[in-house]
């Protein structure tokens, strides 16, 4: 299986110190169709344990978290504000209350 990974990228914010974040790119359409039903068929599982289904939960749960682990734990979507800030080098947390800021966005592998 080819990486879902499409790049590495540096996320720089110029404030008065620079903060600076590294995140991979993923696409969208990976976290609509494999990310977010497995992160929500996980949380299934582990809110439906039992003493019973213990073993077998577990075992799935473990699965599960293999078919994620391409993806790793810092990434970010192509339909993300991230992913928007590549071409526009502007953070636009669209539903947040702060307003857009600057931010330089560049891919580093």
């Amino acid at each position: 299986m080819k990486t879902p990974i499409l790049g590495t990228y540096k996320i720089t914010y110029p404030t008065q110190t620079t903060v600076e974040q590294i995140k991979d790119l993923i696409d969208h359409e990976d976290f609509v169709n494999v990310i977010a039903p497995t992160k929500k068929e996980i949380v299934k599982l582990e809110v439906t344990m039992t003493s019973e289904n213990k073993e077998e939960n577990t075992k799935k749960i473990n699965e599960l978290k293999g078919l994620l682990k391409p993806f790793g734990t810092n990434f970010f979507t192509t339909k993300s504000p991230f992913g928007k800030a590549i071409e526009s080098g502007i953070l636009d947390l669209e539903m947040s209350w702060s307003t857009p800021i600057e931010c330089k966005v560049e891919k580093v592998c």
